[in-house]
């Protein structure tokens, strides 16, 4: 007499659930057997009142009943249950009889019915010598978990600010080659002259800095992590230590050289000296001492030597001149018509060019400007301005409005090529495209609307406190540092009044010797939060810029979840696979291919125990990411077809899939800005009524890159 338990893997709390005994008579005769079913641990309830559209025959009402099982037959006996609340399930199955009897028990857990929510307000306020007022609405479920609600206020005079953040990456780099050496010392260099030309005291922002990183490392300790339905490893959402991140990253600012003159004047004398060791005999640059001159490297080491010379360094005319020439010459050899173009962005800095060279760039390379990308669109405005052709420079920075992706719901602004064939040159490098096209809009078009949406594309796309790589970071940083300058975002003068619902209020104010560095927080919890709609205005008095994110998390009990993100965005659809065979002829033979036809379910549908499902995420990415998860929550009635993790059906999307009890997880290594699907099929198999908690989506390395879908509900009838 044998006795088979037959459950989903794991309960969630509402949930409407049937546990079958699989009972087995290999005894010599029929048998009256006594089944019952024992719950232990309080998250299962028994049934009495069986919904008709289970599809059950006979369900039992009764904890125990007594049914014959043939000689060499088996019986099933169905329990419904109802999943009260999450916690350990303990089920236990009897089967007596006079003769032979068996029992199975096993633990399950009960899931709570409930997700982490994360939803984001943000916004630009700017005003000149006057008062801004923006007015936000808040809306919390009374249907939450107490304890876990926070509302996080970030005000940022700039964005721009950031580039401080990329500095330590580019000065400790520690490799040396003829581009890294000048992208090791040009970005601090560049920056510190922006903060000095703005009236800043760089010793005094390090003092301010490392004060400031203190404050936030001991009220780090204090700060409290919000429960979760799911766990997250350290370093994920949930574990997420902001106070202890940005206390680091401060840190780094203040001991960098940008705030010491005597550091940043070492580092810059030895990457001078470095550089002219480099320099050729014909005038030019390779990446190595010992390999051949090369334009774009000489470009880059001549636009960095001006830079530094404007910057008030001393630089040897000589070797700046020599590299004029060489570039001067490869211009008028050259027929690629991109490097031509980043070649005249940087000899026209010169002061002076030769009649021939002002023919390329104006007459030639202009001609072609429709066979550039929008990198080297970008850096031949940069040069027609230049050498004062300001009409033809506006109509390049025309062209470039013209094909820019704007996406004003998440305030960004960007520039693809759209050329993939040449994704491993230099001219459609997505970072690099963006921060040249900015620089190109600061200098003809510096009141344009655009400027703030390309930088915060840019702050968006870092890895970390940097960019893919050093020359991408320096670029970046070149151009943050133009729009600080044009925007004179760091010298702020206002006041900034926060207000929650007349609850709570709080005053900052904000001018250039505290921009960079002030308690720019404003945190409250569910002791000021309540229920329901309530508002949080922000008022600016005074003159300046402020960027604003209200970042609102809470843990969500509500029924049938509704979706968010910020950044990214995922759309669960589910469809009912019926199979078909196809008559298929060629070639004188004949065959039939198994096909199935795709009928969408909508959230309650209904189906039937055997049924296969197919279930598509559509994955939205504003931005180009990297690490991402979705953690597709399942139905407990639901089990993957595939019976093994892996790279799978999508290895063009996603790099792994892992198969877990509860949830199915797609690790993405790259997510291209753009709208991307990752399906994959589920057998309805218990029969119930399930939840479907949302997918939970995030970047490992990015906390407040993250989203949920909707919530799904299914029902599975015998």
């Amino acid at each position: 007499m044998i006795v088979r338990l037959q459950a989903p893997r794991f309960f969630m709390e509402r949930d409407l659930v049937v546990l079958s005994a699989n009972v087995h008579n290999y005894l010599k005769a029929d048998k009256r057997v006594k089944v019952s079913l024992t719950l232990d641990g309080g998250p299962l309830e028994l049934v009495r009142e069986i919904p008709v559209e289970l599809g059950l025959e006979e369900p039992a009402t009764e904890p125990s009943l007594w049914i014959t099982v043939p000689k060499d037959g088996e019986r099933r006996v169905d329990w419904v249950v109802r999943v009260l609340r999450p916690g350990a399930a303990s089920v236990t199955m009897t089967a007596q009889t006079d003769e032979e009897s068996d029992a199975v028990q096993m633990q399950f857990p009960a899931l709570v019915h409930g997700v982490e929510k994360f939803e984001v307000q943000a916004g630009v306020m700017k005003t000149s010598d006057g008062e801004r007022v923006v007015t936000l609405t808040l809306n919390l479920p009374e249907e939450r978990r107490r304890g876990a609600t926070e509302l996080n206020l970030q005000l940022t005079p700039s964005l721009a600010a950031i580039a401080l953040d990329a500095l330590p990456y580019l000065a400790d780099y520690p490799y040396g080659c003829i581009e890294q050496t000048m992208s090791r010392f040009l970005p601090t260099v560049l920056v510190a002259r922006t903060l000095t030309d703005l009236g800043l005291d760089l010793e005094e922002l390090g003092t301010r800095a490392e004060l400031y990183a203190r404050e936030l490392e001991a009220s780090a300790g204090s700060q409290r992590q919000p429960d979760s339905a799911y766990t997250y490893p350290k370093g994920m959402p949930g574990s997420f230590d902001a106070g202890e991140l940005a206390s680091r990253m401060y840190l780094r600012r203040a001991r960098g050289p940008i705030f010491d003159a005597d550091a940043l004047s070492k580092m810059v004398k030895t990457g001078l000296a470095r550089i002219y060791r480099k320099q050729h005999s014909d005038g030019g640059w390779g990446w190595w001492h010992n390999d051949l001159s090369d334009p774009y490297m000489t470009a880059y080491v001549c636009y960095g030597l001006h830079v530094a010379r404007d910057a008030g360094w001393d630089i040897k005319d000589d070797a700046l001149e020599r590299g004029f020439q060489f570039l001067i010459r490869a211009i008028k050899e050259d027929d690629n018509l991109h490097r031509m173009a980043y070649l005249a962005s940087v000899v026209t800095l010169r002061g002076s060019v030769d009649d021939e060279v002002e023919s390329i760039i104006s007459d030639r390379l202009y001609r072609n400007r429709m066979k550039l990308t929008p990198y080297s669109q970008a850096l031949l405005a940069l040069a027609l301005k230049q050498i004062a052709e300001t009409d033809k420079a506006r109509v390049l920075v025309d062209n470039l409005e013209n094909t820019a992706h704007i996406d004003r719901e998440n305030g960004t602004c960007n520039w693809r090529s759209g050329r993939t064939r040449w994704w491993w040159h230099w001219w459609d490098n997505p970072v690099e495209t963006n921060a040249a096209v900015l620089r190109a809009y600061l200098a003809v078009r510096p009141d344009g609307e655009l400027a703030p949406m390309m930088v915060k594309w840019m702050v968006n796309n870092r890895r970390g406190n940097h960019w893919s790589s050093t020359k991408e970071t320096a670029m970046a940083v070149y151009a943050l540092a133009d729009y600080i300058r044009v925007s004179k975002e760091l010298a702020p003068d206002y006041t900034i009044t926060v207000n929650l619902d007349g609850k709570v209020e709080r005053t900052y104010r904000v001018n250039r010797e505290n921009s960079l560095f002030f308690d720019n927080r404003f945190i409250v919890g569910d002791e000021v939060l309540g229920d329901g709609p309530q508002t949080l205005t922000i008022t600016v008095r005074g003159t300046g810029t402020l960027y604003y994110a209200a970042y609102l998390k809470y843990f969500s009990l509500e029924e049938d979840i509704k979706g968010g993100g910020n950044e990214i965005f995922a759309k669960r659809r589910y469809f009912k696979l019926t199979p078909r065979l196809v008559a298929k002829t060629a070639h004188g033979r004949s065959w039939q291919e198994l096909t199935y036809d795709r009928e969408e379910l909508p959230s309650g549908a209904q189906v039937q125990s055997g049924d296969m499902i197919e279930v598509e995420l559509v994955i939205e990415s504003k931005n180009d990411y990297e690490y991402l998860v979705f953690e597709d929550m399942k139905p407990a009635g639901c089990e993957p077809i595939a019976l093994r993790s892996g790279a799978g059906e999508g290895a063009g999307v996603y790099s792994y899939m892992e198969l877990r009890d509860e949830k199915v997880a797609f690790f993405i290594s790259n997510m291209p800005q753009g709208t991307r699907a990752v399906r994959y099929r589920v057998r309805a198999e218990i029969p119930g009524s399930f939840h479907a908690l949302p997918t939970n989506g995030y970047s490992m390395y990015a906390p407040d890159v993250r989203c949920i879908s909707d919530e799904w509900r299914l029902g599975i009838s015998d």
